[in-house]
């Protein structure tokens, strides 16, 4: 028990090296040209090709719902299977190489992004400034699952502050929490199943009997790292300017047909919406079908680019906090060492 114990101390000890980093990488890499070539633009692009391919090819509306659930599962699993094959050497290498520790960097780097995440949405804010709507559609489209067209630029900043609210517990603290528990073969599963979930909403009914599966694994892999990092967030919006912490907190503390509606993504959205005094939520269409979401919130639904600009602002300096918890957790194992 006790070489269990010394051996995982190890472990964890070496991946929360690796993981301060790759957060410090994440920071410094977080350019334009870094987004476009290497993170996001090029690898994702022939990813969400690949995926978009097999669900065209094994999705079709004229299958039964079972059908189509059984080969999207299937789908899944195997992709699964492959992600950890390939994992496999990687993570070997770590250990068996004198540099194997440097693609593992190189990978966390990638998969983690810290300042990457919230790059669209800054290019959101500087298209509706410039008042060029359709730029700023184009940025926003990979991240909702809400039809943007016929929509004023009011409505388009709401749908924005609503994905970016999500984005710290998806993008950031779910892989990391993967990583320390499973390491590289961890954070690719996590970021496997996102990807799907990103890409094809289960809340479009063309979506909802394919990726039943990778929305259960994905719902299910969230549920500590949604709640750790609603306290970061929370702690954050003590350093955000105009907003309520006390307000965030209580309404998060709450249990209603809104939060059950939302699932995974109520606690932020929650906090959002009570801490920073907005609406969110609301009728709109997905996938062409109207809706007519609960309301989050008691404030303004009349967003502006200012209100973005906030929760951009807010989103950064839990950013800031995240990589001072991992640097005082690595120091702290260190010092016990």
């Amino acid at each position: 028990m006790e070489l269990f114990i010394t051996l995982w101390a190890d472990t964890l000890h070496q991946r929360l090296f690796l993981l301060t980093l790759a957060s410090y990488a994440s920071l410094m890499l977080g350019s334009r040209f870094a987004y476009r070539l290497c993170c996001y633009d090029v690898p994702a692009l022939l990813w969400r090709r690949m995926l978009m391919g097999l669900q065209n090819r094994l999705n079709r509306s004229h299958r039964h719902r079972k059908d189509r659930r059984v080969r999207g599962s299937v789908v899944m699993l195997l992709l699964a299977l492959a992600i950890t094959l390939l994992a496999v050497p990687l993570a070997s290498a770590t250990y068996a190489t004198r540099w194997g520790w440097v693609m593992e960097l190189l990978v966390l780097t990638y998969l983690i992004p810290l300042r990457h995440a919230v790059f669209p949405y800054l290019e959101i804010a500087r298209a509706l400034r410039a008042k060029d709507y359709q730029r700023a559609v184009r940025w926003l489209r990979p991240h909702t699952d809400r039809d943007l067209e016929k929509i004023d630029g009011h409505t388009l900043i709401r749908i924005a502050i609503m994905s970016l609210s999500c984005s710290f517990s998806r993008y950031v603290v779910a892989p990391t929490c993967c990583y320390l528990l499973c390491g590289v073969i961890g954070v690719l599963l996590c970021r496997l199943f996102s990807c799907v979930v990103d890409l094809f909403p289960v809340s479009h009914v063309r979506y909802r009997s394919y990726v039943a599966f990778a929305y259960c694994v994905d719902s299910i892999v969230h549920i500590i790292p949604a709640r750790l990092s609603v306290l970061i967030l929370g702690f954050a919006m003590w350093f955000t300017p105009k907003t309520s912490l006390r307000k965030g907190w209580n309404a998060i503390m709450q249990h209603d047909a809104a939060a059950s509606a939302w699932g995974i993504n109520a606690l932020p959205m929650r906090m959002v919406a009570y801490g920073f005094d907005f609406a969110l939520g609301g009728a709109g269409h997905v996938g062409g079908v109207a809706i007519n979401s609960e309301w989050i919130g008691t404030g303004k639904s009349r967003l502006e680019i200012s209100d973005l600009y906030r929760v951009i602002v807010w989103y950064g300096i839990s950013v800031f906090l995240w990589i001072v918890l991992l640097t005082l957790a690595y120091s702290t194992l260190s010092a016990s060492m």
